[in-house]
């Protein structure tokens, strides 16, 4: 059973990810089943001490998560999904799953710093001054893209699942 619910991780996450780069978006119902599947791992590991320290970090998870939303610094479904894959993975492996993350994050925010800053400055020397102006004479504002954290979150979650079935084995 350990194993389909590993599976079914699996597949949510890659979806969650397939979303989140083609859609910008992080369907509730993948988040909502990524957390019952954690939950339903906890009820077969029957383990009270575990499932306690676990939905205690995914609640600190939720509520930091909720925070950075309310500052605007990620998403809501980003949020969900991070407390939900936090879910599945467990609080034992919870520091490295975040450790993934935030390392995922910072390669993602590289390429995208690379890809806008470069991008933008090739574009200023390799085009006339003119264009890009407004009629006004003002500068035309360009739209700084936000980083998609939810290929990271699940990319951490997926490498981490994956860690812990290379471990048993």
């Amino acid at each position: 059973m350990q194993m389909a619910i590993l599976v079914l991780g699996l597949a949510i996450l890659v979806a969650c990810a397939f979303g989140d780069v083609r859609k910008r978006r992080i369907p509730n119902v993948l988040t909502y089943s990524l957390a019952a599947l954690g939950v339903a791992q906890l009820i077969l590991i029957g383990d009270l001490s575990t499932a306690g320290w676990t939905i205690a970090s995914s609640a600190a998870i939720l509520v930091i998560g909720f925070l950075l939303f309310w500052a605007g610094f990620c998403g809501g479904g980003e949020v969900k999904l991070l407390t939900g894959a936090a879910l599945l993975i467990g609080s034992r492996d919870l520091l490295g799953f975040l450790w993934l993350v935030s390392l995922c994050v910072a390669v993602a925010l590289l390429a995208l710093m690379i890809e806008y800053d470069l991008g933008r400055w090739l574009r200023r020397v390799m085009r006339p001054a003119a264009v890009g102006r407004v009629a006004d004479g003002g500068a035309v504002a360009e739209a700084r893209p936000t980083p998609p954290y939810g290929i990271a979150i699940a990319l951490g979650a997926v490498m981490m699942l994956l860690f812990r079935v290379i471990a048993s084995t």
